[in-house]
């Protein structure tokens, strides 16, 4: 199997999983990588734009939450997964948020997170208390 096959089938499966997937550069703040989950949120493919711009309500600038400065030790080497959950401010739902340094096809680190849908536990919970 050659390489744009092995891309295809790579997001292929990205595409069909029930949740947000993207990876941006550490440095721009570029999204390099969007699932279809995402596009769908969003209604386009941001593909190209600063993260920054549609991820979290269109900020001016790098969030303040950004999580890029724990995923990179001093080094310049990969730390632990960074765990963390937000509200979405476009469809109102909790997330579960895991965001890690992983190496890029160009051999820098990027930016990868996930996050799954956590609304239902989240009012779960709500409910117990």
């Amino acid at each position: 199997m050659d390489l744009k096959n092995s891309s295809g089938i790579i997001s292929t499966i990205l595409d069909s999983l029930d949740g947000i997937i993207y990876v941006s550069d550490f440095d721009t703040y570029e999204l390099l990588y969007v699932n279809q989950g995402l596009k769908d949120l969003l209604g386009f493919d941001p593909t190209g734009h600063k993260c920054w711009q549609y991820m979290h309500a269109r900020h001016k600038g790098v969030c303040s939450f950004c999580s890029n400065k724990k995923l990179l030790k001093e080094g310049g080497q990969p730390a632990k997964t960074y765990c963390w959950e937000y509200v979405n401010p476009y469809n109102k739902k909790w997330y579960a948020a895991r965001d890690q340094a992983i190496k890029w096809s160009d051999g820098r680190y990027v930016r990868l997170e996930i996050a799954v849908d956590i609304t239902d536990q989240k009012t779960i919970q709500q409910f117990l208390k």
